[in-house]
Formats: structure tokens, sequence, C-alpha cells
């Protein structure tokens, strides 16, 4: 038999229910989706039962060295050519609308703080699968927020 080449990802917990929606979802189901439901599963019931430590906690890093990291540029050259000014909008559902066009435009040019409003809005209008909604809730109402 070959030897399997295994890796470990760190992964929150509500992006490993975001991934076991997703696969739950696949129609129709293979192999590989049964394997990363097994896994998953076993380890996300783990998670939610405290039985499982995590392997590290990050510490917010900023933004810049996450979107430097995926090749873009950083948060503050994005920012100071393109960045929505929170406080010329009315209300904070209109700068969360403007926020959210701007997302589905052009991801790269948002700033974190854009992607955070537009993230609100999509949960507050129902434009969210319900495997992100979940992930959002999770991450939303965790106990380290």
């Amino acid at each position: 038999m070959a030897k399997q080449t295994k890796y470990r990802p760190s992964l929150t917990a509500s992006q490993i229910i975001y991934i076991l929606d997703l696969t739950k979802g696949v129609t129709p189901m293979t192999v590989e989706s049964y394997d990363i439901i097994r896994v998953l599963s076993s380890f996300q019931n783990k998670i939610a039962n405290d039985a499982i430590a995590p392997a590290y906690i990050a510490t917010n890093k900023p933004a810049s060295t996450s979107l430097e990291a995926l090749g873009g540029d950083s948060i503050a050259s994005i920012d100071s050519i393109a960045s929505i000014d929170k406080e010329s909008y009315p209300t904070k559902e209109v700068y969360w609308e403007v926020c959210y066009n701007k997302y589905k435009l052009n991801l790269t040019s948002c700033s974190l703080t854009e992607i955070q409003a537009a993230q609100e809005w999509r949960y507050l209008n129902d434009l969210m699968t319900p495997a992100e909604q979940a992930a959002y809730d999770l991450e939303l109402f965790s106990p380290n927020n």
C-alpha cells in the first residue's frame, strides 16, 4: 500500500463548520466527501465539547500582513487610494451597503473595516448561504469576541 502524505491546516471552529457544510452539500457524494466529513465532524465535536485544546491562539496581526501574504498591496496603501469615509454617510446601514457594493466589485480594493461592514450587510440582508451564516454566527457570538 502506498503511503499517503497528510498535512495539518490551521483552521478556526467556524471555518471547520463552513467546510463541513460545503462538503455535505456536494452532489453526488464522493469518497473524498465522506472522508472529509468523517474527519472534520469528529474534530468539530471534540472542539464543541472542549475535548481538544487549540494548537495555538492567533494574535491580531496588522491587516496589511494578511493581505501582503496573499500577494496584495498593504491595507494602508489601499486605504489611501480607495477608502470609503464612514463619516460621510447618514447611517451605518448606508455605509455597510456602500461597502458591500465595493466588496462585490473588487474585494482586494477593500480595507479590513470595509470587508467587515460588507459582511455585516450580507448577514443582515440574508445574502449569506446557511453555511456562511452559521460560520458568521460562531465568529460573532464566540466567547472570545
